[in-house]
């Protein structure tokens, strides 16, 4: 058989295995000349370590190394770069960790922070900052407060230029027979948080600040976030001013969601592997099927719901790969167990 079949076929399993024709499957048994298990497998192999590849070479630089993010050095103004350190999604909450820094003229010389430019760093004058419409101050930052070197130089304590808020994410869901939220569709299930801020001078509480940035730069666990923001008008004690809206998505990683997968489509090759066994011993009556085999549907019955608890963050029962799963796992195996047990041969007693 031509090499050129033999990696057609594998392309086509590759791109769509779901839909790769009886052909296409024939094909690669030929070519390897092993049994057609033997060939699922294989072909299964190279599929997963394909998607995990993939999942590598794919790389993002993070919104330090965004061109949009760098150019904030050549505008005055004050931005708050965030880390979403806590995710409660029994709770419906994320807390998020908040950096606040300036930009420009805004800024103090010589500091330092974490900043996409040389032209940011600590703020050089008082903030208070103001979220979601709240008339108290959420936070408030003093720049006499950081404390300074005998050269009279800035040292950087972060716990000076960070707070954190608490925000619940957005409620999504379905019902009727499908009822369901965004659990359902783990793990790619999104959830999203918006929130605003404003900036206020109390030295001139009549002027908002501009602040330049509102973006949350690193994961939290299995979520990656992404921001949208834009400039608008907040209301502060009745009064108008200039705030910042920030929509943060939360979604799965691309590992989070390849390490589900694969122990999704593991738990499916036992499932078939136990069915093939009832297959065989079913269709070919000249086979003996001994008591040990009655041990591969019990041990695969309890090794499903373990790799099943391996989920990343491991959700409750009910999500779609459940249905789609172990719901239909468990199920034909214990239909496989009981087709074992009719075609046992038991051994004859000495």
């Amino acid at each position: 058989m031509s090499t050129s079949k033999i990696v057609n076929a594998t392309l086509s399993l590759l791109m769509c295995p779901v839909y790769a024709s009886k052909h296409t499957f024939s094909v690669l048994v030929q070519s390897f000349r092993v049994h057609p298990v033997a060939a699922t497998f294989k072909a299964s192999i190279v599929f997963l370590l394909g998607c995990l590849l993939a999942i590598f070479l794919s790389s993002s630089d993070g919104v330090a190394n965004d061109p949009a993010f760098q150019s904030i050095g050549d505008t005055d103004g004050i931005f708050f770069l965030g880390h979403a350190y806590q995710t409660d999604l029994d709770a419906r909450t994320v807390t998020f960790s908040w950096l606040i820094g300036g930009c420009g003229k805004y800024m103090i010389v010589g500091s330092e922070t974490y900043h996409p430019t040389e032209y940011c760093g600590a703020p050089n004058i008082p903030v208070n900052v103001y979220i979601d419409s709240s008339s108290t101050a959420s936070f408030t930052y003093g720049p006499t407060l950081l404390p300074r070197q005998g050269d009279g130089s800035i040292l950087f304590v972060q716990s000076l230029n960070q707070f954190s808020t608490t925000h619940i994410v957005s409620i999504r869901g379905a019902v009727g027979f499908w009822a369901h939220n965004q659990d359902f569709y783990y793990p790619f299930d999104t959830y999203d948080i918006a929130t605003v801020f404003v900036a206020i001078n109390p030295v001139n509480a009549s002027t908002a600040l501009p602040i330049l940035r509102l973006t949350v730069v690193d994961a939290v666990g299995s979520f990656l976030p992404a921001t949208e923001e834009t400039a608008a008008t907040g209301t502060l004690n009745a009064s108008a001013v200039a705030a910042r809206v920030a929509t943060i998505h939360l979604a799965r990683t691309e590992l989070a969601k390849a390490f589900t997968l694969v122990l999704f489509v593991v738990n499916w090759a036992l499932a078939i592997a136990v069915l093939y066994l009832i297959v065989v011993a079913a269709v070919l009556p000249a086979t003996d099927v001994s008591e040990g085999v009655l041990l591969v549907p019990l041990t695969v019955i309890l090794t499903i719901p373990a790799l099943r608890a391996l989920f990343v963050d491991a959700p409750e029962f009910g999500i779609m790969l459940d249905i789609l799963g172990i719901f239909m796992q468990m199920a034909l195996v214990s239909l496989c167990s009981i087709g074992a047990t009719l075609h046992v041969v038991p051994k004859p007693r000495a």
